[in-house]
């Protein structure tokens, strides 16, 4: 069975399993326990069957356990939509959660790719001032909206007027990564400059994000992350990884999870 203390440390889901959607759902219904049932939800995710997105948020709404609450909110902002955020009960539990419960979503937040989770931020900022939930709030939101100035100087009112610029010059019905609409090409990119700094400084591979983006978009994980010793060798398993990536089919403002575009729960159980 999956190690959940080690998925929660890891910069992605997992491998996808070798079952198939029919056994996974008649184990699913079978489970004794919150954390096998997360487990048969997540490799049931990781297969393309949103429906079970639904039993996601039922879970991360009802438990009691903090690791499966820290697993079910980073997986369900990897895998929600716009409207999963616009039904505001879907994330009732920030309502009573613990300090670390919160936090946790917060730091996840832009895992969903959808300004529509900046005003769920802003509610929380007024709610948790002066406490270190605000720290990274304050630092959720600015790098979200693209603000350079001191996270810790901005106001309230205007984290609230940058979104609303945002909102009013961008599409929002796009899914959007650091400000720009998201794309794997751009990450990767991204990912190659840094590698090949590394590489060149003889330093260690210091960016936490995109190893981790890519990996959950693609469901190919990256040889690279965080803290890795960039050698040479490195850098050819990166190149042949990047060269992966660029042989699938990949749409402009899309949102992706291990390789299928995401659709609300509603959408794959009707449609």
């Amino acid at each position: 069975m999956m190690d959940l203390e080690h998925l929660k440390k890891d910069i992605w889901y997992g491998e996808i399993s070798n079952h198939t959607i029919e056994n996974l759902k008649s184990n699913l219904r079978d489970s004794a326990t919150e954390k096998e049932y997360f487990i048969l939800i997540n490799e049931l995710l990781k297969l393309g069957d949103f429906s079970v997105k639904e039993l996601l948020i039922e879970l991360m709404n009802s438990t009691r356990n903090e690791l499966v609450l820290h697993l079910c909110t980073r997986l369900f902002c990897s895998v929600a939509t716009h409207d999963d955020l616009l039904e505001t009960n879907n994330l009732k539990f920030l309502s009573s959660a613990s300090e670390d419960g919160v936090h946790n979503f917060v730091v996840s937040a832009s895992e969903t790719l959808s300004y529509h989770v900046v005003p769920y931020l802003l509610a929380l900022l007024e709610e948790w001032e002066d406490t270190f939930v605000e720290k990274a709030i304050r630092n959720e939101l600015s790098w979200m909206l693209g603000i350079e100035d001191e996270y810790y100087e901005v106001s309230l009112e205007e984290f609230n007027e940058a979104y609303s610029g945002f909102i009013e010059n961008n599409d929002a019905q796009e899914y959007y990564y650091r400000n720009r609409l998201s794309f794997p090409g751009d990450l990767a990119k991204e990912l190659v400059s840094e590698v090949m700094s590394s590489l060149r400084d003889r330093t260690t591979y210091n960016v936490v994000t995109l190893s981790s983006v890519l990996s959950i978009w693609s469901g190919i994980k990256c040889p690279i992350q965080y803290d890795t010793i960039i050698t040479n060798e490195k850098n050819r398993e990166l190149m042949s990884y990047i060269d992966v990536l660029t042989k699938k089919e990949w749409k402009i403002g899309k949102k992706y999870f291990y390789g299928y575009v995401v659709e609300s729960y509603k959408k794959a159980i009707y449609e």
